[in-house]
């Protein structure tokens, strides 16, 4: 194991303390407590270049005693680029197929053991949820967090629509269908909003909050106001939509699994028919209003592809009347802290995928901002 952190002068310990407090998070890769360069060097460019192929190995072996683990020969030279803050990493434990999920160097992973709770509820309730082998802590701050997770069979969502563009109208209805289906389990224990990681480890599923307004206001003020400051939005606009959120009632009348990540590349469909075979990435998950997960899974995407989504879900569930309204309050949410990060990744990196997101995002807020007069 490396002896010095990756970047000698961040101060991790303090970092991570404040990573494990979620009390003012909204969405976790927005508001944590990074800069932007930060994030660059430690998420979006430099997670896999601080730990080797070697060391990955040895510490899924300490992890696994009396287990045979081996990486494939394919992956050997390296490291899966897949995800957009883990490193994604096959790896085969006594002859089975599994994922290696790698938290990167020095930083405490805040969800893994709630990850593992969730998709554990998930499977036991009929869904594409999946098992967990272990899950590795962060020890000292020059070492790195991981868990390791049944592999599940499918291709990747995004690399579909590549193969089959036609495939998109079906892709999208059945992934309105199957989130209607994880709205439906009850499995979410107590409380609003982030899930609490300490007590997912004894095996409970807690929201950090007492209402889910606490959760929706956190950091609304601070994401409106680089928006503003940046001109996508006026200060008017700005104070109007803190007002909105501030007062509007967004309380569920029972807290469900907000997937908060539903997208093509978390999802696994078989190539022929289409149908979804696994549900990934529960890490921004938290317990809250069904209609936000709609909401979010929206900003990804342009606007004329809700409504394929739409027919999927209403084939599994009914939309509360005022369904509109409550989508529109969710998306200015979703939209002020999306494109808040959008535009600090973009301005470090310059990403083209970036560009689209804010551009799609872009759209949406010009939606939304009609829907309320603004």
């Amino acid at each position: 194991m490396s002896e010095e952190p990756a970047i000698p002068n961040i101060d991790f310990e303090s970092i991570n303390r404040s990573i494990a407090d979620r009390t003012n998070v909204f969405y976790w890769q927005t508001d944590r407590t990074l800069t932007p360069e930060q994030s660059l060097e430690l998420f979006w460019s430099g997670r896999h270049e601080s730990i080797s192929y070697e060391e990955l190995h040895e510490a899924v072996v300490k992890a696994l005693p009396g287990r045979h683990v081996e990486f494939p020969v394919e992956d050997a030279d390296h490291q899966n680029k897949l995800g957009n803050v883990n490193i994604v990493q096959n790896v085969i434990v006594d002859g089975v197929e599994h994922i290696i999920r790698t938290h990167p160097r020095n930083l405490q992973n805040g969800y893994f053991h709630a990850e593992a709770e969730i998709a554990k509820r998930v499977k036991a309730n009929g869904l594409n949820g999946f098992d967990t082998v272990v899950v590795a802590d962060l020890g000292d701050v020059s070492d790195f967090a991981f868990i390791v997770v049944e592999k599940l069979q499918g291709i990747n969502g995004a690399k579909l629509l590549e193969l089959d563009p036609d495939a998109n109208e079906t892709i999208a209805f059945n992934m309105g269908a199957t989130m209607a289906k994880l709205h439906q389990l009850d499995i979410i224990d107590s409380g609003f909003g982030p899930l609490d990681n300490e007590q997912a480890r004894t095996g409970k599923l807690a929201g950090i909050h007492d209402t889910y307004k606490e959760h929706i206001t956190a950091s609304l003020q601070s994401n409106v106001d680089l928006l503003v400051e940046r001109e996508v939005i006026t200060a008017h606009q700005g104070e109007k939509i803190v007002e909105l959120l501030q007062q509007a009632d967004l309380e569920p009348e029972t807290a469900r699994l907000v997937h908060n990540d539903f997208a093509d590349w978390n999802l696994l469909f078989d190539k022929d028919t289409k149908e979804i075979t696994g549900i990934l990435d529960y890490d921004e998950s938290h317990a809250g209003h069904p209609i936000a997960d709609i909401a979010c899974w929206s900003t990804f995407f342009e606007p004329t592809r809700l409504e394929h989504f739409l027919m999927g879900y209403k084939q599994e569930a009914d939309l509360p009347e005022n369904f509109q309204e409550l989508f529109e309050v969710f998306r200015a949410r979703y939209l002020m802290s999306k494109m808040t990060l959008r535009i600090r990744r973009y301005d470090v990196t310059g990403e083209d995928f970036v560009k689209d997101k804010i551009e799609h995002g872009t759209k949406h807020l010009a939606e939304t901002l009609k829907y309320f007069d603004l």
